[in-house]
């Protein structure tokens, strides 16, 4: 399957749904705030449509997420045998 290009989203519309429903940025929207209701919008419709399947993207790691995920530093013997085998395909 090809790669996709990433989603554009207009700078001015970014966190308009967290501003719009009350919560921080950077905090997550409770399932509960997505829910359509009678009054909103039709462009509140679509932002927290957009959001509930956004959530079940299989996204990327962000630099946030990679520096708590990082690997535990290799013992000395077991990086010197590597570089010394990279040195030797080459």
């Amino acid at each position: 399957m090809a790669k996709q290009p990433p989603i554009k989203i207009k700078p001015s519309k970014v966190g308009s749904l967290h501003t719009a429903l009350g919560v921080p940025q950077g905090s997550k929207i409770p399932p509960s705030d997505l829910s359509v209701k009678p009054g909103d919008s039709p462009a509140m419709v679509k932002k927290k449509t957009f959001a509930k399947n956004a959530k079940s993207w299989n996204h990327a790691p962000t630099r946030k997420t990679a520096a708590k995920v990082s690997t535990p530093p290799r013992p000395d013997n077991v990086q010197s045998r590597v570089s010394a085998a990279r040195k030797k395909a080459k």
